[in-house]
């Protein structure tokens, strides 16, 4: 059982649990989201962090290229039609299509088609 979250604002256990209702006390007296952010900047600012957009260019053109060299397999629309509905649901899941078992094997063949091309 967990502690109950009301005892940190509620008043009677100011003395009953000290330390629970001084953290209740200091979460509602957050500051504003603003102030947050400029103490955070002034912290950032005092510790000389290095500036991370380069950081994240690197990792955008990392996530590129491993995006480009993913190839997405591409199937013949007369092999799909010799395999089976559940063959077909089978790969259309791995290719992330919306179809479900109430379609019909053309209408999956279409989806397969379509996300591959």
């Amino acid at each position: 059982m967990g502690i109950k979250r009301r005892a940190m604002f509620n008043p009677k256990f100011k003395h009953s649990r000290p330390d629970r209702w001084q953290k209740g006390q200091n979460m509602l007296n957050t500051k504003s989201n603003s102030e947050t952010i400029e103490t955070i900047k002034q912290k950032a600012s005092e510790d000389n962090t290095t500036d991370t957009s380069d950081i994240v260019e690197e990792m955008i053109q990392e996530m590129e290229e491993l995006v480009s060299t993913i190839q997405v397999p591409t199937y013949n629309v007369t092999e799909l039609k010799k395999k089976r509905k559940a063959e077909l649901l089978q790969i259309a899941e791995t290719l992330n299509c919306e179809v479900t078992i109430k379609n019909t094997k053309t209408q999956i063949i279409k989806a397969i088609e379509k996300q591959s091309a």
